[in-house]
C-alpha cells in the first residue's frame, strides 16, 4: 500500500485561467537580446567616434590659437621694426 505524502498529492488539480502564466519562447527572448546588444554596440561605436572627433577639434582650437599668438608676436615685431625704420 502507498501512502502519499499529502493528501493532494495524487489528486488532478485543475489550473484556473488566472492561475495560467504565459511563458514567451527562449528564440524570441535571445533574439531581442542580440538585438539590443547589437544596437548598444553601434551606439558605443558612434559614441567613440565622437568623443575623437571632439578631442580632434579641441587639439586643433588649440594649435589654431598657438599660431594666433605666435602671428600677433610677429606682427608687433615688425610693426616695431617699421617705427625703427621711419
Amino acid at each position: 500500500v502507498e501512502t502519499p505524502l499529502f493528501e493532494n498529492m495524487l489528486e488532478v488539480r485543475e489550473v484556473d485561467a488566472e492561475e495560467e502564466v504565459q511563458v514567451p519562447a527562449q528564440d524570441v527572448v535571445d533574439q531581442e537580446n542580440v538585438t539590443e546588444e547589437i544596437a548598444d554596440d553601434q551606439v558605443l561605436d558612434k559614441c567613440s567616434a565622437l568623443v575623437l572627433r571632439v578631442e580632434g577639434l579641441e587639439s586643433a582650437n588649440t594649435a589654431q590659437q598657438l599660431e594666433i599668438l605666435k602671428l600677433k608676436a610677429r606682427v608687433k615685431k615688425l610693426e616695431r621694426l617699421n617705427k625703427v625704420k621711419s
